[in-house]
């Protein structure tokens, strides 16, 4: 090296030390004198290193003297920006003001939980669970659907339903996912005081609660409930000692057939259009129908258009929105009104329709999405094809339902009467007996279509002026052709006025 750089560094490394241990003023970096450009003059090295020397020792002075001062008076001041580092890595992340949001603060979002119902399925409804955003995990997703279930907000129960699983004011949980294996999620619950239901009808309910929410998980169709560190569970006098499935719980005396049935019609006449419609809890509580009306310009003696109606359970894999249970209809000979499509229904039983057509233009399809496998039944009428799924668990029997009046109801001396039935002969008979038990009236009825696919049915039963006010039985029924005893009986407690 020369003695001409050595002179160089030399007086460098003395300028900058004495500039570092000047006083630093608040002078704007853009009206400092080390903003100016420099020329370099040629063969001068001492002439840009010095200056160098000195900015750099400047640039330390000023970060020093504004990191001990700090922002004033609350006031928000804006980042500074920061030049990469030699090395490459990036700089530290600025801390978020006091009160802001960060992305690992919980924030509510909407789930779908379960809620009773007096004597009738639950029904579904959505409301806000804490938490971040899901993980993925079924185990996590359950036990996020739970607790939800159990802080529901008074306002977000659907009207006519209960919340069994309402905490009391303080109360608190401790839900866990222990294991999954297939299709069953076994969960352990611990809450404070114990289960917040009490006796035997809050006490089913809150069991229906809790089999739904944990099955609303796809791939999930039983669920092990059990007390914190128990092998079984107690709500009140309820013990839970087994796997529950939906079907388990609902309420109903039986599942829904998964036995197709045919119609007999027409495939070879005259293409003709059809209209749908639906009702949810219309016809009758926890009733979802399905109604396909025929082309109303069909000359009197035409036959209807050959359909079928079969049910599979749901592949969750692929269809994780689609409810448990598929119900497909199958239409030959004919288009929808409407055209293809998915019209989202969501309520309980009833998640959505989906229209389509199948290879070549036949069949049409409609295929329904449910929550469970209720009792569902056929009723041909002179318009169309009625699919009636559920109802009144107290009012079914069989491929029979009641519709009205329904159970526990306060009637007139007229009653009216409704529902669907499959009877030899499309005969439909009724009776009522008074509180003792002695029958005080009788009627029948013919329904729209006999056998399968059975048809829908109205009457009327007038009941004596000498039956005193009360409670009263009314017995839907048909007589059987073999020997004409009573068949598929449906008892309906009534109370007259």
């Amino acid at each position: 090296m020369s003695d001409e750089r050595r002179d160089d560094e030399a007086v460098g490394q003395a300028l900058g030390r004495a500039v570092g241990s000047q006083t630093v003023r608040e002078t704007p970096y853009a009206a400092s004198r080390l903003a100016h450009r420099i020329d370099r003059p040629a063969g001068r090295g001492w002439t840009y290193a010095l200056p160098m020397a000195a900015a750099l020792a400047l640039f330390v002075a000023m970060g020093a003297f504004f990191a001990t001062r700090g922002p004033q008076g609350g006031v928000a001041t804006p980042n500074a920006s920061v030049a990469p580092s030699a090395s490459g890595t990036a700089p530290a992340a600025t801390a978020p003001a006091a009160g802001t949001a960060t992305p690992s603060q919980a924030t509510p979002r909407p789930v779908l939980v379960y809620f009773g119902r007096d004597g009738l399925p639950p029904v579904a409804g959505v409301v806000s669970a804490a938490g971040g955003p899901s993980t993925g995990r079924p185990e996590d997703s359950i036990g996020t659907r739970l607790s939800a279930l159990f802080n529901a907000r008074a306002s977000e129960v659907p009207p006519g339903a209960i919340n069994a699983a309402a905490l009391p004011s303080g109360g608190t949980t401790s839900i866990s996912v222990n294991r999954i294996d297939g299709d069953l999620a076994t969960v352990e619950i611990g809450i404070t005081g114990g289960w917040p239901a009490r006796g035997a009808t809050q006490s089913q309910a809150l069991l229906q609660q809790l089999v739904y929410t944990i099955t609303e998980e796809p791939g999930i169709r039983r669920a092990m409930i059990k007390d914190q560190g128990k092998q079984t569970a107690t709500i009140d006098q309820l013990v839970i000692d087994k796997p529950l499935s939906r079907e388990d719980v609902f309420g109903y005396a039986s599942v829904g057939s998964r036995d197709p049935v045919r119609g007999f019609g027409d495939r070879a006449g005259t293409k003709r259009t059809v209209t749908t419609s639906y009702s949810v809890d219309t016809v009758a509580p926890g009733l979802a129908r399905f109604e396909i009306a025929f082309d109303p310009r069909r000359l009197p003696n035409e036959l209807h258009p050959d359909w079928d109606v079969s049910v599979t359970a749901n592949p969750e894999t692929f269809d994780p929105a689609g409810g448990k249970w598929k119900l497909t209809i199958q239409l030959y000979n004919v288009t929808d009104a409407k055209g293809v499509g998915e019209e989202t229904v969501g309520r309980t039983p009833l998640r959505s329709i989906k229209t389509n057509y199948g290879v070549g233009g036949t069949p049409l399809v409609y295929v329904l999405a449910l929550d469970d496998l209720r009792p569902w039944r056929t009723a041909l009428t002179p318009t169309g094809l009625v699919i009636d799924i559920g109802g009144h668990p107290q009012s079914i029997s069989g491929r029979n339902a009641v519709h009205s009046p329904q159970p526990n109801e306060t009637v007139g001396r007229t009653i009216q009467l409704t529902g669907v039935a499959s009877a030899f002969e499309a005969n439909v008979q009724f009776r009522v007996r008074d509180a003792q038990g002695r029958i005080v009236a009788s009627g029948f009825t013919t329904a729209t279509n006999c056998c399968e696919p059975g048809g829908t049915f109205t009457g009327s039963i007038q009941v004596p002026a000498s039956v005193p006010a009360g409670r009263i039985t009314l017995e839907v029924f048909q007589g059987s052709p073999r020997d004409g005893s009573d068949l598929a009986v449906i008892a309906v407690p009534l109370t007259l006025r």
